[in-house]
């Protein structure tokens, strides 16, 4: 998914971004409905890994 997203940043002229800054926005404090639906689907898909 990042390597999507910064290759159209590149084209942007912007700043890449990595994996980690994507996961930390998503577990952050919901901001909006949208991102309600993006951190809820997340955390449910990474549910697994969590409960180790």
């Amino acid at each position: 998914m990042t390597e999507q997203l910064n290759e159209e940043r590149k084209a942007e002229r912007l700043m890449p971004i990595d994996a980690a800054y994507v996961s930390e926005t998503i577990q952050s404090r919901v901001k909006d409905p949208l991102h309600r639906l993006i951190r809820r689907n997340y955390m449910n898909k990474t549910k697994h890994n969590r409960n180790r």
